[in-house]
């Protein structure tokens, strides 16, 4: 956006998110935006920071100081966020109230729900981080609004654990990256409430069938799932608004956790810095 024009800029509303505030490309984004009439937010932890003096108005994160290169706790919080504003926006519209309610409802008890996931399974997440630590390359997979989730499970594997990953939507992995599938390739895959769960079954059998090692984690126990998947981590959730907020957990542990066993720093990973202030 830092370039691009806007067709109806008096109609259109720009959220910017920047954990720092700082980051050379948003700001450039930012300025564009508004000096053509569009009204931009931006979403920050820093209300003294560019992005939030640039910007019509902010939104706090409040998360407080990340020390670690690696957003980790600021991405949950921002997917805590955006939630929260499609949820204000749908009340204001009057759409569906009762899965707004709902929705309302699962998130009074989601920092029970969090220290659950990070609570649970320490010695199955030492388990599995080593599969991905001895992997030569690691593959996410999922769709829908864990397709998001996937993206942050591989780049955090990218950042602190220097191990070669990518991430697909679940059918694409059908295409190209098949090729690569072996013995020495670990295959995650997040299954949501909102994701057809036979459909899912049926892509891991293939995956199976070329040899790879398969992690899942999926919304509920599943026969199918504990027999292709070397091991599968269960968070019973049933809302698919929620589901990826806590699922994203245990793809940032396994990172951590992969980093430690390759004698990594996976709060200082090489060649990365927080705030990309040059473009």
């Amino acid at each position: 956006l830092k370039n691009k024009k806007i067709i109806d800029p008096q109609q259109t509303t720009v959220f910017a998110i920047t954990q720092s505030g700082e980051t050379a490309d948003t700001i450039e984004a930012i300025r564009n935006t508004k000096e053509q009439g569009a009204y931009v937010v931006s979403i920050v932890e820093e209300p003294n920071s560019k992005a939030a003096i640039n910007s019509d108005s902010y939104l706090l994160l409040e998360t407080g100081k990340e020390i670690s290169v690696a957003a980790t706790k600021t991405f949950s919080s921002t997917l805590l966020m955006i939630n929260s504003i499609c949820m204000y926006v749908a009340s204001l519209l009057e759409k569906d109230n009762l899965t707004i309610n709902k929705v309302k409802e699962d998130f009074t008890n989601i920092d029970n729900n969090v220290q659950k996931v990070l609570d649970c399974c320490d010695y199955d997440y030492l388990r599995v981080s080593k599969f991905i630590s001895e992997s030569e390359k690691v593959f996410f997979i999922g769709k829908n609004l864990s397709f998001p989730i996937v993206k942050e499970g591989s780049l955090k594997i990218q950042e602190i654990s220097k191990i070669n990953s990518n991430s697909f939507i679940e059918g694409e992995l059908k295409h190209g990256p098949n090729a690569l599938l072996d013995k020495n390739t670990t295959v995650v895959s997040v299954i949501g409430p909102g994701d057809n769960i036979k459909k899912s079954i049926s892509s891991l059998r293939e995956i199976s069938s070329r040899n790879a090692n398969i992690i899942t984690i999926s919304f509920t126990e599943n026969e199918e799932l504990n027999e292709l998947s070397k091991y599968n981590f269960v968070i019973e959730n049933n809302n698919k608004y929620i589901f990826p907020i806590l699922a994203v957990i245990p793809l940032q542990k396994l990172a951590f956790m992969s980093a430690l066993n390759l004698g990594l720093d996976p709060d200082r990973p090489q060649n990365l810095a927080k705030t990309v202030t040059v473009e």
